[in-house]
């Protein structure tokens, strides 16, 4: 079993990718385990692309919901799908539920809905997937966007932790040396 894989970058968000592999499964009986599986193991490059929006989806979601922490303040919009302008069912009605783009906010129907699991860190620490409703627009805008902003934006974040967690741990140890 040979395999090559060459990754050579394009443009500033865009990576080309090229494998190439020769299997010599030497029986039938191997044949029909080792074909599929190599077969797997080539189709996994597709979900670098996935992971890498996923990514993005969960940076976003963490700085919305830090924003709508600090400010506290909730859009009012009029009832209506932000993509195709159809009206939303109301809130107090159980057959129609309202969602909601949980990057811009606004309302979706059903048919504008479009839905992805996320898998996101919970309280105690591990990992819950959930769906999570988003418009179009948003999406779009998502796999148009540098995973690298995100990745800034996140060890930015996460330096300034550190540095907090740094100083509580010597103010709380210089004071017990007191």
């Amino acid at each position: 079993m040979t395999v090559c894989g060459i990754f050579r970058q394009i443009g500033p968000d865009l990576v080309e990718a090229y494998g190439s592999g020769i299997v010599d499964p030497a029986g039938d009986m191997i044949k029909t385990l080792v074909v599929p599986s190599m077969a797997t193991g080539y189709l996994t490059i597709l979900k670098y692309a996935h992971c890498s929006e996923m990514k993005k989806i969960t940076g976003l979601l963490r700085k919305r919901h830090a924003t709508l922490k600090e400010t506290g303040a909730r859009l009012n919009r009029p009832p209506v799908c932000v993509t195709c302008t159809t009206p939303v069912g109301k809130a107090n009605d159980n057959r129609k539920q309202r969602h909601s783009c949980k990057l811009c906010g606004g309302l979706l129907c059903r048919g504008c809905r479009v839905q992805r699991k996320v898998a996101i860190v919970g309280i105690a620490g591990f990992l819950d997937h959930h769906k999570v409703s988003f418009c179009g627009r948003c999406l779009q805008q998502v796999q148009r966007m540098s995973p690298l902003e995100i990745v800034q934006e996140y060890a930015a974040g996460f330096s300034k932790q550190t540095i907090s967690f740094a100083s509580m741990d010597s103010s709380l140890s210089s004071s017990m040396s007191e």
